[in-house]
């Protein structure tokens, strides 16, 4: 049942976080009245060695970090976005009364627009989730 729920996910493009899983592990134990160990009940969720060796004798699932997706590429430049930008900038410039010699340009470097994405418990050989 678990696997089934992780490789629905994975094919929905949506990979379950380790913490997730277990935390989905953890309650279906408790509706199916399982035995688990006492830690789990105190930390409501499977301990992550259970995962790992879950993974193990799983062949068809895997642990993995998923490919990181640039910000401007998930939330897309078109009319819209940029249209709203200017209309913030230039409520921004009228509020603050900003002049030309105050203002600077910088390039960002070093400022990461990609946001980290968790690892994921996913099929094994699928791109996607």
């Amino acid at each position: 049942m678990l696997v089934d729920c992780v490789i629905k996910c994975s094919k929905l493009n949506y990979g379950m976080t380790y913490k997730q899983f277990r935390q989905l592990t953890y309650g279906c134990g408790r509706r199916l009245q399982s035995k688990f160990p006492s830690s789990w009940i105190g930390n409501k969720i499977a301990g992550i060695d259970w995962l790992l060796d879950f993974v193990k004798r799983h062949k068809n699932l895997t642990l993995r970090t998923p490919e990181n997706t640039s910000l401007s590429r998930n939330t897309a430049f078109n009319e819209t976005n940029v249209m709203k930008f200017f209309d913030n900038y230039g409520r921004a410039l009228k509020s603050w009364n900003f002049i030309a010699g105050r203002m600077c340009n910088i390039d960002g470097t070093g400022v990461s627009t990609v946001v980290q994405s968790a690892n994921i418990v996913a099929q094994i050989g699928k791109k996607t989730g």
